[in-house]
């Protein structure tokens, strides 16, 4: 079983994650997180949540899933981690939604894109 890192803050996070990337691939990561941030809260109509900390909440998901990953081997090299950043720009909600996963009970705000994910899903079954 893997042993994950939990960062509080980007402060934390990223530093973590320089330690495996460059800048250039950590700050494209979070161009496309930021911007499938905007397109959940969008297609989940969530307009009572604070973009800002969702965003922010969903980039210390994914250094906490870039550091996981790579410290398992599953990401060997810049190459496949762009293959992911491409992934979460041809399909932002979906993977946005992986990735509030790691982050989706830390604050009020994911707490309530978290519910409403929940909510669809199963109101539809």
């Amino acid at each position: 079983m893997m042993n994950r890192r939990r960062y509080e803050s980007l402060k934390e996070a990223r530093p973590a994650v320089e330690e495996h990337l460059s800048s250039e691939v950590i700050d494209d990561a979070f161009k496309a997180v930021d911007d499938a941030a905007k397109e959940l809260i969008v297609e989940y109509e969530l307009d009572d949540v604070d973009v800002d900390e969702v965003r922010r909440s969903l980039k210390i998901g994914w250094c906490e899933n870039a550091v996981a990953f790579i410290d398992v081997g599953v990401w060997e090299d810049e190459h496949e981690v762009r293959g992911v950043i491409d992934s979460i720009e041809r399909n932002p909600v979906s993977n946005a939604l992986t990735i509030s996963g790691t982050v989706g009970r830390r604050n009020r705000d994911m707490m309530r894109v978290s519910g409403e994910v929940l909510k669809r899903k199963y109101s539809s079954e």
